[in-house]
């Protein structure tokens, strides 16, 4: 039986973000099924002009999700039962739009979205245009972090380090997202123009993963 050495090797990423990301939740609440889509729609529209104003394209702006679906609300009835009452249909759409980090265009953007009658819930991230090469670099930190150390508890040990066995290692999400926030209120949105500046820098992105590798040693 040849003997072996399982070390884990771990990656750790400093990245400065390079994208802005604003996700919008728009919703739109009507009695009549086709007029709460019209009022959807609308909102949409509105929001698509008011983003050409500072540039964007409409294909810019990508839908992420879009579902109607009928609400109801709990009431008493005369004999004081709880039932559920049909309260209209409500249409809600998911969008995103991306574009390379600039501060000065985000604080317009913002703006131009808050002057707007349609009132869409932000949220605003930070995050990398290429999150591939992110975590391919990543796993190479972890790979050659492994090596390393098992070519030096090979030294310290007196015996030479052989061919790889096997390779250990859990996929899993990572969050390539900065933990700068940015809060746009509703009531402030249309002057949130002049908060934001060129200067103004997002955290940088913390990234760590791990995998466990096994060699021959001899």
């Amino acid at each position: 039986m040849s003997r072996t050495i399982a070390v884990t090797g771990t990656g750790s990423l400093r990245v400065k973000p390079d994208q802005a990301e604003i996700a919008l939740e728009l919703q739109a609440k009507d009695m009549d099924y086709q007029r709460s889509v019209a009022l959807s729609s609308e909102q949409l529209e509105e929001i698509t002009q008011a983003l050409a104003e500072v540039g964007f394209s409409k294909e810019d702006l990508k839908t992420s999700a879009f579902q109607v679906r009928a609400e109801y609300r709990g009431e008493h009835d005369e004999k004081g039962g709880f039932i559920q009452v049909f309260d209209g249909y409500v249409c809600h759409c998911s969008m995103k739009l991306c574009f390379d980090l600039d501060m000065q265009l985000l604080g317009e953007t913002i703006s131009a979205i808050g002057s707007c009658r349609a009132r869409p819930e932000l949220n605003i991230r930070f995050t990398v245009k290429e999150p591939e090469a992110v975590n391919a670099k990543l796993l190479k930190a972890a790979a050659d972090n492994a090596r390393s150390k098992a070519e030096l508890l090979c030294a310290a040990s007196g015996v030479e380090l052989g061919q790889l066995q096997r390779i250990e290692y859990n996929w899993k999400d990572t969050q390539l997202y900065s933990r700068t926030a940015v809060n746009a209120d509703r009531a402030v949105m249309p002057m949130m123009k002049s908060a934001f500046r060129a200067e103004m820098t997002p955290e940088d992105i913390e990234l760590s993963d791990s995998a466990a590798f096994v060699w021959e040693i001899c």
